[in-house]
């Protein structure tokens, strides 16, 4: 009985020997993977609402926030709003434009100024903003719609950060320096990332040494599958496109550069600060007022009165980075990328005929179009309003820059 009584022990002494190796083997894999998958030399902070006075919704959960159906998805306004709220009130170093002059000072230039006996943007309550947004029919991404853009990424990886670009044949050498850049600046810094181009125009030789030395993943822009004016460059809807399908690969942040874009060591705080805010884009102190370079049937599309876009400047496109949030993606990319499947929203005539801009004035025309570039400056002032500056990178000029342009020129 005693020698029973002994290997019995001894086989529970051995059963929780192997316990312990389980239980010490599975407590090291989870710091591990709770230190984050953020692993490079700088760490990206969540600082997010969610996390503290507004708790994460499931999308089976009944309460007493609003939600509305759209086909399959789930929407809450309310949290929407209350994110837009959190964000809003988080203090913020960037700088402040204040365009409050009349717009009879400014009749002989494009600067921002206001119409009289226009509505200010600012009158609307933050949730009558999203809902514009996020429920108007002609801002809705219809269920074949995503299927199809998200389908333009479906060999792409899961990522925290993904950099994005794209390229034809005609920017070729500035796409090679645009790379000569990220593998001197930012390749040595960030790990767990992706850098993806596009290739919307590459000859083979150029795309064959692109394979070889991006230190990249080069794809091929699927035109065919999109509508008819997709294919024209000079309309830039595939811009909205490519940075709708891939926002959802990055768990962290989507980074959009034109090829003339060079980072300098400043970039880490433009990427905390997007993780804190959202998104950075760049509004230039010398920019002109959206008016001034946005064609009238972009505004009738989008059910707007131009008027109420006199303050504002121009957002420049060749430069984003997104935050992969609810906010973000509904009331900002999926508006902004319906209007680039709509011709008569992104490109309402021929674009070589609007894309440089006129020295003359107008009272009633614009001097040219902006295409992607107007439509999201449209978008982000209806949804900020007075506070779009917020979401800028800070201080932004030639003389300091976050990041440096190669040039001035179109992306194609």
């Amino acid at each position: 009985m005693y020698s029973s009584f002994l290997k019995h022990s001894v086989r529970c002494q051995v059963l929780l020997f192997f316990c312990g190796l389980v239980f010490v083997f599975g407590c090291v894999l989870l710091v591990h993977s709770g230190q984050g998958r953020w692993t490079a030399n700088i760490r990206l902070q969540n600082d997010e609402v969610s996390q503290t006075s507004i708790p994460k919704q499931r999308h089976d959960q009944v309460s007493s926030f609003r939600k509305v159906d759209i086909g399959n998805i789930q929407i809450n306004i309310t949290y929407l709003t209350k994110l837009l709220q959190y964000r809003l009130a988080l203090p913020n170093d960037a700088l402040k434009f204040n365009h409050r002059s009349p717009c009879k000072e400014h009749a002989n230039d494009s600067q921002p100024c206001l119409k009289e006996n226009c509505p200010d943007l600012s009158n609307k309550s933050l949730q009558e903003r999203i809902e514009e947004l996020v429920l108007a029919p002609h801002f809705q991404l219809e269920h074949h719609q995503l299927q199809n853009i998200l389908s333009v990424v479906s060999d792409v990886s899961e990522s925290d950060v993904i950099i994005v670009s794209a390229s034809s044949s005609n920017h070729f050498k500035e796409m090679q320096a645009m790379f000569k850049a990220l593998h001197r600046t930012v390749y040595p810094v960030l790990k767990n990332f992706n850098v993806i181009l596009f290739d919307i125009g590459l000859k083979k030789k150029q795309r064959r040494l692109t394979e070889k030395y991006c230190k990249c993943q080069v794809l091929s822009f699927p035109f065919k599958q999109f509508p008819t004016h997709v294919r024209e460059l000079l309309c830039y809807s595939w811009k909205a496109i490519i940075i709708r399908a891939l926002v959802t690969k990055a768990r962290k942040l989507l980074i959009w550069q034109d090829t003339s874009i060079r980072w300098t060591e400043e970039f880490p705080s433009v990427f905390q600060r997007a993780m804190k805010y959202g998104q950075q884009l760049i509004e230039s102190t010398h920019g002109a007022r959206i008016t001034s370079h946005t064609h009238p049937q972009m505004f009738a599309y989008m059910r707007e009165e131009a008027c109420q876009y006199f303050p504002y400047r121009e957002i420049q496109c060749g430069f984003q980075v997104m935050k992969n949030d609810p906010l973000v993606i509904q009331a900002i990319l999926n508006p902004w990328t319906r209007c680039a499947l709509e011709e008569p929203c992104i490109c309402p005539v021929y674009p070589k005929s609007v894309i440089r801009c006129s020295k003359g004035l107008s009272s009633t025309l614009p001097r040219c179009h902006r295409f992607d570039q107007s439509a999201m400056s449209i978008i982000l002032s209806k949804l900020y309003a007075a506070d779009r500056y917020r979401f800028m990178v800070p201080e932004y000029s030639t003389s300091n820059p976050k990041f440096q342009r190669y040039s001035g020129n179109p992306i194609i």
